[in-house]
């Protein structure tokens, strides 16, 4: 009975040494030893053994589940942390799927962290960071600008929007990138240092008339520079710009 608690611990601090090595060489030095402490506190470690290591009998989903969510609220370093799920009518609910996810910017060094913590999970099981995140982020409920730093950081790009935006800085050198959706209405972002809004493309029609259609750009606004908006609107109008296969415009 005991085994499947040390083969758990084990793997935790194998986990944990990978993580630590790869906090201390890009400076997260606090993190490099408090990653994941709260899988060895008793509301997390028993359910997880018994869940990974456990006989079949001996695996309970709900305490699992439990554990999980005992993990995400503890763990700044995991995009659920961030997420906020709503009921329809509007009130917040807890782990529900299907309903409205409305989640907030992650801090750039709680995304810093979680870049170590997948990092340090192909260590071991193989890939990369970026391989995780392109293979997973279809199920990633992320705020916007937590996205785009993800991307940046992993040189991975939404193709069209990025060589899009390549093309406006031609014009307006301060746009960074073209942004995601927007909830709660349609249009893209654009983005300039910091990620700070400097404009948007509010104005398009869709490709078809289904949600995640492709935008078909009408004309592009850049706050206090009607010269940089007309210019770009005469360059892109009726450009298509598509959508990733994980964004849905509202």
């Amino acid at each position: 009975m005991i085994k499947k608690y040390l083969n758990y611990l084990k793997y935790i601090m194998e986990h944990k040494k990978n993580v630590f090595k790869i906090c201390w060489n890009q400076g997260l030095y606090i993190h490099a030893f408090t990653h994941d402490l709260s899988k060895l506190s008793p509301k997390e470690f028993f359910a997880y053994a018994n869940y990974f290591y456990g006989r079949e009998e001996e695996k309970n989903e709900k305490s699992f589940q439990n554990a999980w969510d005992h993990h995400k609220e503890k763990s700044k370093h995991h995009w659920d942390y961030w997420d906020r799920i709503y009921t329809e009518d509007g009130n917040p609910l807890d782990g529900t799927l299907g309903c409205d996810h409305r989640p907030i910017e992650m801090p750039k060094k709680y995304i810093n962290q979680m870049l170590c913590d997948w990092e340090a999970m192909a260590v071991k099981f193989g890939g990369s960071s970026k391989q995780y995140y392109i293979d997973n982020s279809h199920k990633m409920h992320l705020h916007y600008k937590t996205k785009m730093k993800i991307e940046e950081l992993l040189g991975v790009y939404d193709t069209e929007k990025y060589f899009c935006s390549i093309d406006m800085k031609e014009i307006c050198p301060e746009i960074k990138s073209v942004g995601g959706y927007l909830q709660g209405g349609y249009g893209l972002w654009i983005l300039g240092e910091n990620y700070q809004e400097i404009g948007n493309i509010y104005n398009f029609n869709l490709s078809t008339p289904y949600l995640g259609s492709d935008i078909i750009v009408n004309s592009i606004k850049i706050n206090n520079n009607k010269e940089a908006s007309d210019l770009l609107t005469e360059k892109f109008r009726r450009k298509v710009i598509k959508t990733c296969g994980n964004e849905t415009f509202w």
